[in-house]
């Protein structure tokens, strides 16, 4: 039997964590924080599952609401293997140090005593266990924690950012695609997404624009031109 647990936000962009479990593994896909929410608040329930023995953590990308509490994660999670592509393995330390800055700022001016939610100290040390694995091959998921069953993974090109991609695993009960961020289109330096040609048992993705009624009728040419604006606004 397969099991699906969101522990983060689920109805909108924020703290992408999914707990999966099959036939005695569980894995955690993705760790984010919410970019909308501060401090503790902004994190996943990860309490909701502090009992699991989790075997791995797979990252999907490094936008911070998929990577930004992984340190928090591996808290709760120490003996969970880190697993992302190798693009994300070198840019998730740069992009979680970043953060930590960031975290330390809005304390200063704005009094939120929860941050930093973890140091640069936190991120340095924790960074060795990042697992970069290439998007042309699958890989095991061995069940070691929970002598439970061992899974097959892969990670396919998502075409979102550097690096980014979606994440496919075979299980004893079944197949679960997670796409995380997608676009299927070709972009200026990113390639557009590969998907499994096999069935899928289980799909889970990202529909950020499914309930906005406008979001079809935007184009990549029009943005490109109000983000223009926006920026010269700003410098004006």
């Amino acid at each position: 039997m397969i099991s699906i647990l969101p522990i983060g936000t689920s109805r909108d962009i924020g703290d992408s964590a999914y707990l999966i479990q099959a036939d005695g593994t569980s894995v955690l896909l993705d760790a984010g924080v919410h970019p909308r929410r501060e401090g503790l608040e902004s994190l996943p329930n990860y309490d909701l599952i502090k009992n699991v023995d989790i075997e791995a953590i797979m990252v999907s990308h490094c936008h911070l609401d998929h990577l930004g509490s992984l340190p928090v994660a591996l808290r709760y999670f120490p003996h969970a293997r880190v697993m992302m592509t190798n693009a994300s393995a070198a840019l998730a330390p740069v992009l979680l140090d970043h953060s930590v800055r960031v975290m330390e700022r809005i304390r200063d001016e704005e009094g939120i005593a929860d941050y930093p939610l973890y140091s640069r100290t936190d991120v340095e040390a924790l960074t060795y266990i990042f697992q970069g694995l290439q998007t042309d091959r699958s890989f095991p998921i061995y069940s070691e924690l929970t002598k439970g069953a061992d899974f097959q993974a892969r990670f396919y090109d998502a075409g979102h950012i550097l690096g980014a991609a979606g994440i496919y695993l075979e299980t004893p009960s079944g197949s679960i695609f997670y796409t995380g961020d997608t676009t299927a289109h070709e972009q200026d330096i990113v390639p557009k997404a590969e998907y499994p040609e096999s069935e899928v048992d289980v799909l889970i993705t990202e529909c950020t624009m499914g309930a906005d009624e406008t979001a079809e009728y935007r184009t990549r040419r029009n943005e490109k031109v109000r983000l223009a604006g926006e920026i010269t606004t700003v410098i004006n």
